[in-house]
């Protein structure tokens, strides 16, 4: 059976903590070393790490990791992969939300289907209040499609990646600690642009766990709750602000220059590892990707306007 490495690294996360450890014993898979980390709560979320620490359920095993305090997100993920133990899949935790009881096992079974690497998967997720009260359907989300390969130009759009969804392999792990001299802030999006250029992305629309939003989560301003703050987000990722996304372009140009990695797309890339107005046109305009985009993109929010009139 396939070994899965769960990170979790909690800060202050009482409220929540309890009910997001026994979603993971509750996972129908049972290979799972969970790896615990305080960044230095001063609320009682360690002493509630503590029942769980060194215990084993039903092969669902925890491990705490004992790193400097302060670290902050993400970095404190980055160290973890450093230090935990080799495994098959890795995969991305946060202490307050909840995950549904066949979320490893699905991302394990869709990544066993393939032997293209470095690999991602990611699923929907249901969006829910901080008493855990469902808000919306992730924007992709379908019971019935099932799995399917996202591309780069997807991944550059957002795609709703979001890291507490991720399950990848060991490949995808080594890029990303390898290459965190600039990406450590952003693990995310590296490890979506990185194996969507150099290997594959799996998208499942099934959703893999109850996504708690309240006004603590670490993720409030990469992942914004309204709806008008969504389209707001989404714009910025089309058109790459200069002072907003500069990130993005330093991961592409690390993947472009890394010269054992095989690039797919790389003249569409080049469109984004420098900015200038002609680039930017070229980007909107690219055959069969933005411009399909926005007018799926404008589509899309005339439905969503008329059925709220």
């Amino acid at each position: 059976m396939k070994k899965v490495n769960v990170l979790l690294s909690t800060y202050n996360g009482m409220p929540y903590l309890k009910e997001q450890l026994d979603s993971l014993i509750a996972q129908s898979y049972k290979c799972i070393d969970v790896y615990l980390h305080d960044d230095g709560s001063t609320d009682a979320t360690y002493s509630i790490l503590q029942n769980y620490i060194g215990k084993n359920y039903d092969g669902v095993r925890f491990i705490y990791v004992d790193l400097d305090k302060g670290l902050g997100y993400p970095s404190c993920f980055i160290n973890m992969l450093k230090v935990c133990q080799n495994a098959d899949y890795y995969a991305f935790c946060d202490q307050d939300d909840v995950w549904h009881p066949d979320k490893i096992e699905r991302a394990v079974s869709y990544l066993e289907q393939t032997d293209t690497t470095p690999k991602l998967y990611y699923s929907a997720v249901n969006y829910c209040d901080k008493d855990l009260n469902f808000v919306r359907y992730s924007r992709y989300a379908d019971k019935g499609a099932g799995c399917k390969e996202k591309d780069i130009y997807s991944m550059l759009l957002g795609g709703e990646a979001m890291g507490m969804t991720f399950c990848f392999d060991n490949k995808a792990k080594d890029l990303l600690v390898e290459s965190t001299e600039f990406t450590d802030q952003f693990k995310d999006m590296f490890l979506k642009i990185c194996c969507a250029s150099c290997g594959i992305v799996l998208y499942d629309s099934v959703p893999g766990a109850e996504y708690r939003r309240h006004e603590k989560a670490v993720t409030n301003n990469t992942n914004p709750s309204g709806a008008l703050n969504r389209y707001i987000s989404e714009a910025k990722n089309v058109f790459f602000q200069n002072d907003n996304y500069d990130h993005i372009r330093l991961i592409i140009n690390y993947l472009l220059n890394t010269k054992e990695l095989l690039v797919n797309e790389k003249k569409y890339l080049e469109l984004f590892s420098s900015v200038s107005p002609l680039k930017q046109i070229k980007k909107i305009l690219y055959p069969r990707r933005y411009r399909k985009f926005i007018l799926d993109e404008i589509g899309y929010r005339f439905v969503m306007l008329i059925g709220k009139i």
